[in-house]
This record gives structure tokens, sequence and C-alpha cells, in this order.
């Protein structure tokens, strides 16, 4: 797992702590990367080879280095972190006490493949309908454990 302190010591305000941080679910990532290396591998033998080792080389990088790099949450003793980004960012903050219901999804690849799912985490007043999600936390490795984690975190305050 990646450390993400430099991002975290931006972000955290004073008498803050992390309690834990995670991003995109390895297993998860790897899944993908066995597709376009199983693609790159088949555009070599095809003889479209500049193709191929682009197409491996790049998902290797976008897969290990960008996603993990550009997806970085953290639940600290006040909030939740949600960092995007790589170049350009985007952090999200929410408050423990705006939390109002955390839903986890895991489809049939998330739950049986890659082991991964989402964590949806919707807060008070901001006018989600059933149609519209609150912040989702896509493809993290045990959902349910990061969960059961937040709920901790949260009620022990």
């Amino acid at each position: 797992m990646a450390n993400y302190q430099k991002i975290w010591d931006r972000a955290l305000a004073p008498q803050e702590e992390l309690k834990y941080e995670f991003s995109i679910s390895f297993l998860y990532r790897t899944f993908y990367f066995g597709l376009c290396l199983i693609m790159g591998i088949w555009l070599i033998g095809m003889r479209v080879y500049i193709a191929g080792l682009g197409i491996i080389l790049l998902s290797f990088f976008y897969c290990y280095f960008l996603i993990p790099w550009s997806n970085a949450f953290a639940l600290t003793n006040k909030r939740v972190l949600i960092h995007r980004g790589w170049l350009g960012s985007n952090l999200i903050s929410i408050d423990y006490d705006k939390i109002t219901d955390i839903t986890v999804e895991e489809s049939i690849i998330d739950k049986f493949i890659t082991r991964s799912g989402n964590l949806i985490i919707n807060t008070a007043g901001t006018g989600f309908s059933e149609n519209k999600q609150g912040q989702k936390i896509s493809h993290i490795a045990s959902p349910y454990e990061v969960k059961k984690k937040l709920d901790a975190i949260r009620f022990s305050q």
C-alpha cells in the first residue's frame, strides 16, 4: 500500500489524527491489468508490436501507479477524506456528524473475482434523492470491513 502522508499532511487539521488509509483494491487493479495484458499479447501475436507493447506498458503504469496515487481515502478521528486526482486534485471532506447512511455495493465480479466493492456515503443536507448517490468510494478491498472501521470511529465520538 502506498503511503499518502504528503496528501494527508496538507489536509489534516491540528489535533486531527489519521486512523486508516486505503485506495483502490490491488486485486481489482491486477484483474484489469491482466485483461490489458491479454489484449497486448494478442496484438503482439497479430504482429502489431508497438500497439501491443504500448497497451501493456501503459496499462501497467495506469493500474499500479496512477490509480493508487489518484485515489487515496482516509478515515481520521474527525472525518472521511477522499482525495482524487494526480496532477490536479480534488479533496472531499465529510464530517462524521453529517453522515446519514452508508451503503456497501458489490457486483458479482467485485464479490468473487476482484474481492472489492463500493462504499457510498450519504450526508445530511445534500439533497440526494433515490436516483442520486452520495460520495462513492469505488473498488476498495473489503468494503464491509472499511464500513465497520468507519462505524467504529463514528460512533465512538
